[in-house]
């Protein structure tokens, strides 16, 4: 899932950073366009990104379907508060680092 998110981010990265060209240089936007037009490697490359998705998706629903098995009947702990006590003041060492 890792490989899968690496990944991903990475193609985020780099089609924002080609999107970004396009404030600095018209020129090297249409470049880039033409370059990457409907050649078969950018085919490819929508097929690996779709293909890329599933896996990561597939392995966050294994992952926490083995994740309910291992937790069992039992949820998370869940902390009962008191009255007339607040989020901040449980907090106040939080907010004030």
């Amino acid at each position: 899932m890792s490989v899968s998110g690496l990944a991903l981010t990475a193609f985020l990265l780099f089609h924002g950073g080609m999107n970004l060209t396009l404030v600095f240089s018209e020129e090297a936007y249409n470049t880039i366009c033409r370059l990457l037009g409907a050649n078969w490697y950018a085919l490819v490359g929508s097929m690996v990104i779709g293909f890329l998705v599933l896996v990561h998706f597939s392995f966050a629903m294994l992952l926490g379907h083995k994740n309910a098995i291992a937790r069992g009947k039992s949820k998370y702990e869940v902390n009962i508060r008191q009255k007339g006590v607040t989020w901040e003041s449980e907090n106040i060492s939080m907010i004030f680092k």
